[in-house]
């Protein structure tokens, strides 16, 4: 890429950089240029389909495709509500449940002293 003119910021940014070298790369040979975007980085067979777009739609393949990497935290976190969600449903169902078992032992308190005061 450099050599054509064309830079890769640190956050991953392409720019061009030199536009006398791309020109010139153009002009003196643009299949090169053109193999540069259609073959594979790891490839010496300038007849596969892929390239620096194909290579690029790989990688975000990985981020956002079927079993991507978005796909599988989504999931993750959609489990982890869940789950919090659960336990929330069992820890209010506990709650309401002692809650009741207070109120009964109130009402008992209250007829056993309504009972001494009547006697």
């Amino acid at each position: 890429m450099y050599d054509i003119g064309i830079s890769i910021g640190t956050d991953g940014s392409l720019s061009l950089s030199d536009t006398t070298k791309l020109q010139d790369a153009l002009k003196n040979n643009p299949q090169k240029v053109a193999a540069l975007f259609t073959t594979p980085t790891n490839s010496t067979d300038p007849t596969q389909p892929e390239g620096f777009a194909a290579n690029l739609y790989d990688t975000i393949k990985n981020f956002t495709g079927q079993g991507g990497l978005i796909l599988m935290k989504t999931k993750l976190l959609g489990d982890q509500i869940n789950q919090t969600a659960q336990k929330t449903t069992d820890l209010q169902s506990r709650i309401d449940a002692q809650a009741e078992t207070l109120r009964k032992q109130y009402e008992d308190q209250l007829m056993y002293i309504s009972r001494l005061r009547v006697s």
